[in-house]
């Protein structure tokens, strides 16, 4: 192990096997930064920075596999996990080797506006928002759909351009943190939803890996089929059959995004239990505007469009 001393730091500690190699690859896109980093060794690190700038920048990481352990703030996380942590000057965590991760840092003051224009005025930068978000959930999958869009987004030399990026960079920190869990905030529709449809919809998304039939969901919640199609209809705007159909369609465009495995789109549309090709390719390109091999190519070129 060897040990490096930086000297911006008044206490910088860092570890490393004897292989290091360590591939870091970043682009700024309206005041926003994003970035990809891949260690092959483990590392672990502690450091405290000497800065008295009141106005830290926020970050989100999206793991893109191997795992993480935040001794501070105590959370560990795994592929498809989601973590948001202020950049405050002060670090101890220790990465497993092969650790991948996309990240997408924000300023303090973009924070603070996107949070102000959902939820209201705030006290100072208490955001009260959720440190990590679980893989599966909307906003873990969500922060990885957004870094890939910003990462595809052209970079324009025309006098407009910047008022382009502004747009995008709001539109895209409200839909983060629309989706980000937030401990004052009520989920109005937990109260709405009747207990039966909402035991159906739950279990839907507990297994929905599983791919269960309307009779399994039905099952689950003790009702018959028909009971379930017309609660799903009447509170939720579907069918069982369609809700469950449009989670798979997402499932597979977020697993064509990560491409964590170097799947094939055939390999990821059966595993959702497509089996149809044809069909499942035309479903795709309705909901998304593009062909599944398309998005499995822009995932691909995700990590070489950060230099």
């Amino acid at each position: 192990m060897s040990q490096f001393a930086m000297p911006y730091a008044s206490n910088l500690q860092m570890n490393f096997g004897a292989n290091l190699n360590v591939d870091l690859r970043a682009f700024e896109f309206a005041e926003m930064q994003v970035s990809a980093i891949r260690y092959s060794t483990e590392v672990s690190t502690r450091f405290k920075i000497q800065n008295d700038d009141r106005h830290q920048p926020w970050r989100f990481i999206y793991n893109l596999g191997g795992h993480s352990i935040g001794n501070r703030l105590n959370i560990q996380t795994h592929p498809g996990d989601a973590v948001l942590v202020q950049m405050d000057g002060s670090a101890d965590y220790q990465l497993s080797s092969e650790y991948e991760a996309l990240m997408l840092e924000v300023s303090a003051k973009d924070m603070k506006q996107a949070y102000q224009a959902i939820h209201g005025a705030c006290e100072g930068m208490d955001l009260n928002l959720a440190i990590s978000c679980p893989a599966g959930s909307a906003a873990a999958l969500t922060l990885l759909r957004t870094i890939s869009r910003i990462s595809q987004t052209p970079k324009y030399t025309h006098c407009a351009a910047l008022q382009l990026e502004r747009g995008i960079k709001e539109t895209a920190l409200l839909e983060i943190l629309m989706n980000w869990p937030v401990g004052t905030v009520p989920i109005i529709q937990e109260a709405v939803l009747p207990a039966s449809t909402k035991l159906a919809r739950d279990f839907i998304h507990a297994y929905i890996q599983d791919l269960p039939t309307v009779s399994d969901v039905a099952a689950s919640c003790g009702i018959g089929v028909r009971a379930l199609d017309r609660g799903f209809k009447k509170h939720l705007g579907v069918s069982p059959l369609q809700y469950m159909l449009e989670l798979r369609l997402q499932a597979v465009h977020d697993d064509l995004i990560a491409n964590r495995n170097g799947n094939t789109v055939t390999d990821v549309a059966i595993h959702w239990g497509f089996l149809n090709l044809g069909i499942f390719a035309a479903r795709y390109r309705e909901k998304f505007g593009e062909l599944p091999s398309k998005t499995l190519m822009l995932s691909r070129q995700l990590r070489q469009r950060l230099n």
